[in-house]
C-alpha cells in the first residue's frame, strides 16, 4: 500500500464523481458529509508527510468548492479495533457506528434544524 498511498493524487474522475453527487445531493436536499474511515496505526503511518498534505488539502478543497463537512475517524479507534489495520472488527464496527452517529451524523441534522 505504501507507493500507492504515498504517490496519490485525486485524478480528474475522481472530482467529476464527486461533483456529480455532491450536485445530486444538492437537487434533493441532501446533507453530504465526507467520511475518513477508520485506519489502524500501520495504515494512518503509510503516508508520508507530503501525501498526508495532499490528503488533507485535497478535503479542504473538497469543503470549500462543496460547502459539505468531513467527519475524520482515521484515529477513532486502536489496532486492536481491526481486523487487519483497515477493516474493523464487528465490535469495532459497532462502536464506529455509533459514534458517527452521535459525534458526525445528530449534529449536522441538528444544525440543519432536522428533529
Amino acid at each position: 500500500y505504501k507507493p500507492w498511498v504515498e504517490n496519490w493524487r485525486a485524478g480528474p474522475w475522481t472530482h467529476t464523481a464527486l461533483a456529480d453527487t455532491f450536485a445530486l445531493c444538492r437537487e434533493h436536499n441532501i446533507t453530504v458529509a465526507l467520511v475518513l474511515m477508520p485506519e489502524g496505526s500501520a495504515f494512518r503511518e503509510l503516508p508520508n508527510p507530503e501525501a498526508k498534505a495532499r490528503i488533507n488539502t485535497y478535503i479542504a478543497e473538497l469543503k470549500a468548492q462543496f460547502g459539505c463537512s468531513a467527519i475524520d475517524a482515521r484515529d477513532w479507534f486502536a489496532d486492536d479495533a481491526f481486523l487487519d489495520g483497515h477493516h474493523l472488527l464487528r465490535s469495532g464496527a459497532e462502536r464506529f457506528t455509533a459514534r458517527l452517529i452521535a459525534e458526525g451524523i445528530e449534529p449536522l441534522l441538528k444544525a440543519r434544524g432536522a428533529k
